[in-house]
């Protein structure tokens, strides 16, 4: 079996049913041992607010969440064992897997941290009021019982069309078919679309050397087709120590956020062997889609599903490929921002320091700061290090850039990443993320169009959230 799964993380698996009559039939059917879905626990967060104020768009104020998740269980697909008995059909006890994804901070703390100064927050606000992303602890494939009908080999259902299922998040509903009808609109976010809104100087009137700088790495109009490795490294985790989640990317990124990946990583089975499993993500800018490759249904969350936020929680691995296409460097344009440049000492490159400061903020508030190192290379500004830190000076983001090429006339990308996250004060990361890009291909908007795609399973068999 370790050869078939193998086979279907590269895309090479025959059809795991092939409609052909069964060479045994024990006429059984399959019972329900562990319904799919997502189940967390949480735990209550200190409660802080903050005004910001930007012209012409941004004006009010904003919360950190009541609670975060702690832990969080996600199972892939129903599990099943075989009984009882039906004639007719034949059930295979090693039929399919389910993976089981065990996300936990142990006794940490995934709440937000109070800002210690204005500027950095409004520069980081959709950061600063999100929960701290949780490490996947476990990553285990189990085997689950599969139906088939012993005169044809095709997969049975054992849940009807439009049936309602009540999972650990809250209902769902069946659909052997498209789930277009089930879907919502694309969503909207007041508060990113607010901060994209107040972005309002223009691009020439930036610092000159940012200005190059954005130019040359400009936000891609299509998208991307891309093949990446990304590692997640969390640091000290109560009961885990350093936990290391490995990623295996490849598919289309588009401009907007949207996307279509495979995502193929080596997993562990209850046996403690291991083999690749490949999971099937896909994100239309409203609704979102993920399966194992070989399940017989896959899962589907409306943008108007409840639990679409909680089923992207652990899609971290993800963000940094939509940055690289939409804003590497996120080289921010609100007006009144003041720019100090300084030579770093040996290097052929300038270290830009940028202090925010905003239109209707005090001109004595502690202030924020982002550090830029540029180095200009054949007249190319390439920034290899960016650093915010707070009003006292402590570490929270740190990103490092290299390998810089080409993916057009005249449009750059570092083919290197790595971003450092910290606690204020500490000396240490919570959590490292590395891109490794190993091979691209840019897409104009016709042929991003044609890249996205929805996955699903063979019979295009849905769990719906809606």
């Amino acid at each position: 079996m370790k050869a078939l799964i193998v086979a279907a993380a590269l895309g090479l698996a025959p059809s795991a049913h092939a409609q052909t009559p069964t060479t045994t039939c024990n006429d059984q059917t399959r019972q329900l041992t562990t319904a799919g879905g997502t189940s967390s626990t949480s735990a209550a967060c200190p409660t802080w607010s903050i005004t910001v104020s930007i012209p012409p768009a941004v004006n009010g104020t904003y919360s950190s969440p009541a609670s975060c998740d702690t832990g969080r269980t996600v199972r892939s697909s129903d599990c099943f064992d075989c009984g009882p008995a039906s004639v007719g059909n034949h059930c295979k006890a090693r039929g399919f897997k389910v993976n089981v994804k065990v996300y936990s901070i142990g006794g940490g703390n995934a709440c937000p941290e109070i800002p210690s100064s204005l500027p950095t927050t409004v520069a980081q606000l959709n950061a600063v009021l999100a929960c701290k992303d949780l490490p996947k602890t476990s990553d285990t494939p189990v085997w689950c019982a599969l139906v088939l009908d012993c005169a044809n080999g095709k997969v049975v259902s054992s849940w009807a069309d439009q049936e309602q299922r009540v999972l650990p998040e809250g209902l769902a509903t069946v659909r052997l078919g498209d789930p277009d009808a089930l879907l919502g609109p694309p969503r909207v976010r007041p508060l990113a679309a607010q901060l994209a809104a107040a972005q309002s100087v223009p691009i020439a009137e930036l610092h000159p050397t940012l200005s190059a700088a954005w130019i040359l790495h400009a936000p891609l109009i299509g998208g991307v087709e891309l093949t990446a490795d990304v590692e997640r490294t969390f640091e000290n985790v109560p009961g885990h120590g350093t936990v290391v989640n490995r990623h295996s990317v490849a598919g289309a990124v588009l401009a907007g956020g949207k996307f279509a990946l495979s995502d193929t990583r080596r997993v562990q089975n209850e046996d403690q062997s291991t083999d690749l499993l490949t999971e099937e993500l896909a994100y239309d800018g409203g609704n979102f889609f993920c399966g194992v490759v070989g399940a017989p249904f896959y899962d589907a969350y409306s943008s108007t599903s409840l639990s679409i936020d909680n089923a992207m929680a652990g899609l971290g691995f993800v963000e940094p490929l939509l940055n690289w296409v939409d804003s590497p460097f996120a080289i921010l344009r609100f007006a009144g921002t003041h720019y100090a440049d300084e030579q770093v000492d040996g290097s052929a490159g300038a270290r830009l320091r940028v202090l925010e400061t905003y239109p209707g903020v005090p001109l004595n508030l502690d202030k924020g700061q982002t550090l830029y190192e540029i180095e200009i290379v054949d007249g190319v500004p390439r920034p290899v290090r960016i650093a915010i830190s707070n009003s006292q000076g402590a570490l929270l983001v740190e990103r490092l850039f290299s390998d810089y090429r080409t993916l057009g006339a005249d449009v750059w990308r570092p083919f290197q990443l790595t971003e450092r996250r910290f606690n204020a004060g500490a000396t240490t990361p919570y959590v490292t993320t590395t891109v490794s890009f190993r091979r691209t291909r840019l897409l104009d908007s016709a042929e991003a169009a044609a890249a996205w795609r929805r996955p699903q399973s063979e019979n295009n068999w849905w769990i719906v959230r809606t």
